[in-house]
C-alpha cells in the first residue's frame, strides 16, 4: 500500500511538473502572469524558460523514474529534496522579502506537503540503518 501510493505521489508529481514546463515553453508570458514577472526581452526569456521549461522538465524525468524504478527509492528520495528546495527558498523570502500574496503561500503548502509525503512514504525496507 505505501510503495503503491509513493509511486502514485510521484507520479502527480512528474504530471505537475511535466505540464507546467510544456505550458512554460508554449506561452511563457500567460505562465509568468499570475507571479508578476515581467518578460520583456530575450534574456528574460532565456532566464525563465531555463527554470520552467528545462529544469521542470528534469524534475518530471527524475519523478517518472522515480516511480517506475521504486526499487531504486533514493530517485524519489532527490525528487522530494527537489521540491522541499522551493519551499526552503520561499520560507527564506518570507524572512528577508515578507509575506507574498496567499496564492504563493498556498503554493509553498503544496510543495511542503508534496515533499514531505514523497519522503515519508519510502518504503520501509530501504530507510537507512
Amino acid at each position: 500500500m505505501r510503495r503503491a501510493l509513493r509511486r502514485w505521489v510521484l507520479a502527480i508529481a512528474a504530471l505537475v511538473f511535466l505540464v507546467i514546463a510544456i505550458a512554460s515553453s508554449i506561452d511563457p508570458h500567460f505562465m509568468a502572469r499570475p507571479f508578476d514577472y515581467e518578460l520583456p526581452n530575450t534574456n528574460a526569456l532565456n532566464e525563465y524558460r531555463a527554470i520552467y521549461t528545462g529544469l521542470f522538465l528534469a524534475h518530471a524525468v527524475v519523478f517518472v523514474f522515480a516511480a517506475w524504478k521504486d526499487e531504486l527509492p533514493v530517485l524519489g528520495d532527490v525528487g522530494g529534496l527537489l521540491v522541499l528546495g522551493q519551499v526552503v527558498g520561499r520560507v527564506f523570502s518570507i524572512v528577508v522579502d515578507g509575506l507574498p500574496e496567499v496564492e504563493m503561500i498556498f503554493i509553498g503548502i503544496v510543495e511542503l506537503i508534496g515533499g514531505v509525503a514523497i519522503l515519508a512514504l519510502r518504503p520501509p525496507s530501504a530507510r537507512p540503518g
